[in-house]
């Protein structure tokens, strides 16, 4: 159900923005797609956890570079 309303959706907006071109108002339709396309950015953005700010297990890249022991000069 929630497909096919989707796509009844869809093909309105298809329909009327098609209609607002044809009549010298394009500019209306891409105004909507912009907020359809942020509201779907929004939901599809990886969800956080917000109880822990740390970094994952994996990225533990500023630890790598200390430990590291590197001559940063250049020799001549």
């Amino acid at each position: 159900m929630k497909l096919a309303l989707s796509i009844i959706g869809c093909l309105v907006i298809a329909i009327t923005g098609y209609l607002l071109y044809q009549s010298q108002l394009g500019a209306i339709p891409f105004l909507f797609m912009s907020f359809v396309l942020f509201y779907l950015a929004y939901l599809l953005r990886p969800k956080q956890d917000d109880q822990t700010n740390e970094l994952p297990e994996d990225d533990l890249s500023l630890e790598k570079a200390e430990e590291m022991d590197m001559d940063l000069e250049k020799k001549v």
